[in-house]
């Protein structure tokens, strides 16, 4: 990600690691990348997370990641979900990683794999219905020739370039229309029916997306050709979708902290709406929809709000419909 040229395109963007372990972490993968050599197997143990901080993705907070790099092996058995990788019980959204070409049978045994993580986290004591599901499928460059029916994720793959990134909204349409393809392609070529009724039963909401990490199979752990990942950012575009709230998808929460002051005598209002008896928890789930009860027009109005109130002002010299203040707000 610090050598992807992400900076030249997004204003503002830079990655930090968090502490000492995590940067010798960053610097020494990539330097093997770069010499053509593969990071060795992982160890199945209860890993360290790498901590990596991300800065000025367009349309996005700041956001720290945990890498946990856990063995593969450990998700085959729910015992060891529960041993290995007791974190995923904390997670919001989950990477469901799967490489159908290594697979001897690929529809039942991403049903198994799915199966198992739903079991191991439920003995963890968690929910899968409170979690995204993002099922990436890895190698895309390998299973190219299987897609000759479906151009648009052919062409997604090919063109995948970091471009394509700079305006983040647009792109997140992109790929909402790519998932909805896989999904298609998993069904109709992959036979995977089983897996994908699964996911979209258990879990809060499943997305599709494929990558190539480096462009092409290397040769045991040596890489032949110089790295080319495709889409390999898909991933993180969805993990930081979804941690957005409502409130935060539907307005820019910056701009609306800069016009925070409040309003004086004699605004003009459009509607009031009293939010009696909530929790700090449910406000912003009310919040987004009373915005959304008055059809909210954000090029010709401003957000104010008091506790157990929010108002919204239409600017310029028009009508009175109500004004709000703390002295009349119970009128």
């Amino acid at each position: 990600m610090r050598r992807s040229g992400l900076a030249s395109i997004w204003p503002g963007f830079f990655t930090t690691a968090l502490n000492e372990e995590s940067l010798d972490i960053v610097i020494a993968n990539s330097s093997m990348l770069e010499k053509g050599e593969l990071p060795p197997s992982t160890v199945k143990n209860f890993p360290r997370p790498t901590l990596l901080q991300i800065h000025g993705i367009p349309g996005y907070p700041p956001r720290t990641l945990l890498f946990y790099d856990t063995a593969g092996e450990v998700f085959e058995r729910a015992s060891a979900v529960s041993r290995y990788a007791s974190f995923v019980m904390r997670a919001h959204t989950v990477l469901f990683l799967v490489s159908i070409r290594d697979l001897e049978n690929p529809a039942p045994e991403m049903a198994r794999l799915l199966n198992t993580y739903i079991i191991g986290l439920e003995e963890l004591g968690g929910n899968p219905s409170m979690q995204n599901l993002v099922v990436v499928l890895t190698q895309a460059d390998r299973w190219l020739p299987a897609i000759d029916g479906f151009p648009k994720i052919r062409e997604h793959l090919v063109r995948g370039s970091i471009a394509h990134l700079a305006n983040s909204g647009n792109y997140v349409q992109t790929l909402q229309a790519i998932s909805s393809e896989l999904r298609y392609f998993l069904l109709t070529k992959v036979g995977a029916h089983e897996f994908v009724h699964a996911a979209e039963k258990f879990f809060k909401s499943t997305r599709f997306c494929a990558v190539s990490a480096l462009g092409a199979a290397p040769m045991g752990h040596k890489l032949q050709t110089k790295i080319v990942p495709k889409r390999v950012l898909d991933p993180l575009i969805w993990l930081m979708e979804h941690s957005l709230t409502p409130w935060q998808r539907f307005f820019d929460q910056t701009q609306i902290m800069k016009e925070s002051q409040l309003p004086s005598e004699g605004d003009r209002f459009d509607s009031v709406f009293l939010v009696v008896n909530v929790s700090s928890q449910d406000l912003s789930a009310t919040k987004f929809f009373t915005w959304i009860s008055v059809h909210l027009n954000p090029n010709n109005r401003q957000a104010y709000e008091w506790p157990q109130i929010l108002c919204v002002r239409r600017t310029g010299n028009r009508s009175r419909d109500t004004v709000a203040t703390p002295e009349n707000q119970n009128r």
